[in-house]
């Protein structure tokens, strides 16, 4: 939930995420993309939208955050 938390309050990257937390960048990805899969956010229907965006979006509906 701590990745979800920097992924969406604090806007950062991949990069930063894994820099903080000292793990390796595929376990950030693979985080972020259990969180899509989680809250049913279909990339392939979401082609027109940032899809971290759209995450932060059903989370906040959803009030994960």
């Amino acid at each position: 939930m701590q990745i979800f938390k920097l992924l969406c309050d604090e806007y950062l990257t991949d990069q930063a995420i894994y820099e903080h937390f000292h793990i390796s960048l595929r376990v950030v990805q693979n985080h972020i993309q259990h969180f899509k899969v989680k809250l049913g956010l279909d990339e392939a229907s979401n082609k027109q939208i940032n899809t971290r965006i759209a995450l932060c979006m059903i989370a906040l509906e959803k009030k994960l955050l």
